[in-house]
């Protein structure tokens, strides 16, 4: 009892007050019901994410199945796999299903990560030594509301990582001091979880930081220092072999994306890109992604100007005074840690290799914040702000800036006449940093500290407010009982509906995950995650898979998927087809139509062409010919043409499906869900070998008879994943012992 007294005298406040300052920002999603999700994915998407999952999840609660596949999302995906980069493994989840609405869920969830991050980094930089109250309360602020935290606001998947983030580096200090590894392992863990994509580069960038810190505290050589890192390298491992049953599948899944390995494209991003990070400094990313005209835009894609340095007007100051005041030993080698972080991230193909060989990114920016903040609380906890070379250096950095701004206008990369109130942002910023530096040179150190805290809330509120003002807010368009309820009074126990999700109001592209919420199969995603092993499929049919954009209507491709109904709304015609198509219903604006001679999901083929043949003519009918790699054609030469016969699918579950067939000669059995190695087929018992067809879906031969056909998803790599996770969990469970053990023994000599 007197432990938790103590706790909370020592954090009760701040906890108080950073809860008062959230509740202040988040007002409008709190209180009058508003959806903070303005980030260019999550707007129709990740909400969208959660319900499938948490559904998966409760079937696994009732049914006992593990939550590996949905046929709801785009022609059938392993969701474990795809989506623990989105919300799969989701620390907060458990807090969401308190919560019978997911966005509102997400709302509770973005204030308690706010919180969290905050506090989290004031428990770092009391690790660091910083023992001033006020300090550690405004730099754990500065932190939650920092322009990166904001821009994370509307991405949970960005946010929840960067929450936890200083603690990994906290366990990094635990270790340096006191040889301890407990907080690390468990970091690791935890970050590996809760974004692999994140935890990439910053196990890069820990590498920097753990020799960094360790001068810091004793010169030592470097070979010294690398023999320190071997254990906090085995530490780190094991962490990571912890999380191996969803790292080692979403690895495997993730290594076939059409994104990995897209390399750089030059050696130095666009001149404006550059001016626009000095820039980031000063002023929060408020006008990214809104109607608000922004400066720096650049690329073909958010890659380029996702990124922001804010963490108050003062956020240059570390790198600019470096230059010209004397540093203290503790601060150079954090100091040059920065450096060459920054330098890496502004030239191509080093960032790349940092951003997993995926093409150049400026989203890893946020280990760079992390580390300037800590560098501007070193600054304010030692003095060393004092002294007119600070207020010069300052300034000429203002100049630089602003010269090369006009540079930029100069060559036609920016327009300022064009981006007039993002121009004077960026005045006011700079006049506000300059007035911090006049009254820290009077000694005004508290002042200025809690004018920052005042800046942090109105430029996080201003931000929040622009951008979630600039997107369409979410409401249900179909009414999801009454297209539930068509859907289980079908004779067919399973097909695909089309909808054009153009017609979804508001118009969006992020609306092509909507099936999720309605439970019908689609054939449209906005998903980056989706199959790749349909990646051959939709390049045959001129899509571009590099795009996360899909969408499949093309009356023949939609009807060897199984697709039964087809969705039009008042002043839409039906496509061109025979035999033409039948009124089903209505459900709100929609008008449902049933095609005549549809397909199941499955049906089989006795005519095919071999890829190398394709490959010539680009030429095939999908409907009755099958596309085959040249040496599963080669096997299926004996097949002779025959009528096509449709599988009967009488029963199916999230992972499984059960359906009958019967055949009067050899054939291929097509079934129109993603290919992977997942699946395993049996026929009256008995295993079947799989294989592609079509450029990416599930093919099967079959021998005249009858069969009885039970298929079986279990995601790639998880068997394997769940040993490595138990060896991990039992290193981590030694790994303590141990720790104790040594301290049980230090005490007794």
């Amino acid at each position: 009892m007197k432990k938790i007294q103590q706790w909370l005298r020592e954090n009760g406040r701040f906890l108080l007050l950073m809860s008062g300052i959230t509740l202040l920002v988040l007002y409008q999603f709190i209180f009058l019901g508003k959806d903070p999700f303005f980030a260019n994915d999550s707007t129709f998407q990740y909400h969208l994410f959660y319900e499938e999952w948490i559904r998966l999840l409760k079937d696994f609660i009732k049914h006992r199945e593990f939550p590996f596949y949905s046929l709801y999302s785009f022609l059938g995906t392993d969701f474990w796999a795809s989506k623990s980069y989105y919300c799969a493994f989701d620390i907060f989840l458990p807090f969401l299903l308190l919560f019978r609405n997911v966005r509102r869920g997400l709302v509770f969830e973005l204030f308690l990560v706010i919180v969290l991050s905050g506090f989290n980094f004031r428990y770092y930089l009391k690790k660091m030594k910083v023992k001033d109250p006020l300090l550690l309360d405004v730099m754990g602020i500065v932190y939650g509301l920092s322009g990166i935290a904001s821009m994370y606001f509307g991405n949970p998947m960005y946010h929840r990582f960067y929450a936890f983030l200083p603690l990994l580096f906290a366990g990094v200090e635990d270790y340096l001091r006191e040889k301890k590894h407990t907080l690390f392992i468990l970091m690791v863990f935890v970050l590996f979880l809760q974004n692999y994509y994140f935890m990439y580069p910053t196990s890069f960038f820990m590498i920097g930081y753990f020799i960094a810190s360790s001068y810091a505290k004793k010169k030592e050589s470097i070979w010294k220092v690398l023999g320190n890192a071997l254990p906090l390298i085995g530490y780190y491992l094991i962490g990571l072999c912890m999380s191996m049953v969803v790292i080692l599948p979403t690895g495997l899944y993730m290594l076939k994306n059409s994104r990995v390995g897209q390399g750089f494209t030059g050696i130095l991003f666009e001149f404006k890109s550059y001016v626009g990070l000095l820039f980031s400094y000063l002023i929060p990313p408020f006008n990214i992604f809104t109607e608000i005209p922004f400066l720096f835009y650049g690329g073909s894609n958010s890659h380029y100007h996702w990124y922001s340095l804010y963490i108050s007007c003062l956020g240059a100051l570390p790198l600019v005074t470096a230059l010209f005041r004397k540093k203290t030993e503790e601060e150079k080698p954090f100091l040059l840690c920065y450096l060459i972080y920054f330098v890496i991230l502004c030239i191509k193909p080093l960032n790349s290799v940092v951003h997993l060989f995926s093409g150049e990114s400026f989203r890893w920016v946020f280990v760079l914040d992390f580390l300037n903040l800590y560098l501007l609380a070193y600054l304010f906890d030692q003095k060393e702000y004092e002294g007119k070379g600070v207020l010069k250096s300052y300034g000429a950095y203002l100049l630089v800036a602003f010269v090369l701004l006009s540079a930029a206008q100069a060559i036609g990369q920016v327009d300022l006449a064009g981006n007039k109130l993002h121009v004077i942002a960026l005045i006011c910023g700079a006049v506000l940093s300059v007035l911090y530096l006049f009254l820290l040179q009077k000694g005004k150190e508290k002042a200025v500290l809690l004018v920052m805290i005042a800046e942090m809330i109105f430029s996080s509120m201003l931000t929040t407010y622009v951008t979630s003002g600039a997107f369409f807010n979410y409401y249900e368009i179909l009414n999801k009982d009454q297209l539930e309820y068509n859907i289980q009074q079908d004779d067919s126990n399973l097909f695909r509906m089309y909808f054009n999700s153009a017609d979804f109001v508001p118009t969006s592209i992020l609306n092509l995950n909507q099936s999720l919420h309605y439970r019908y199969l689609p054939t449209s995603t906005y998903d980056s995650a989706y199959e790749s092993s349909l990646n051959p499929f939709l390049e045959d049919l001129g899509i571009d898979t590099t795009l996360p954009v899909l969408e499949l209507n093309r009356i023949d491709i939609l009807k060897m998927l199984g697709v039964k109904y087809y969705a039009i709304i008042d002043g839409e015609s039906l496509p061109e087809y025979e035999p033409g198509f039948t009124y089903a219903y209505d459900i709100n604006h929609f008008h449902i139509y049933r095609l005549n001679d549809a397909y199941a999901l499955g049906h089989t083929y006795s005519n095919f062409i071999s890829r190398s043949e394709f490959e010539k003519t680009k030429t095939v009918d999908y409907l009755n010919q099958l596309i085959l790699e040249d040496d599963v054609y080669e096997a299926m030469k004996d097949i002779t043409p025959q009528e096509k016969v449709q599988l009967n699918i009488w029963g199916h579950s999230n992972n499984a499906i059960d359906a009958n067939i019967t055949v009067d000669a050899p054939c291929v059995l097509f079934t129109a869900v993603p290919y992977s190695e997942g699946w395993k087929i049996t026929d009256n018992g008995n295993a079947c070998e799989t294989f592609e067809a079509d450029g990416g879906f599930l093919a099967v031969r079959l021998e005249a008879g009858e069969h009885q056909l039970h298929y079986q998803y279990t995601t790639v790599g998880f068997k394997a994943g769940a040993l490595v996770s138990v060896v991990g969990g039992i290193l981590f469970l030694g790994s303590i012992y141990l720790e104790k053990r040594k301290k049980k023994l230090v005490k007794e000599g």
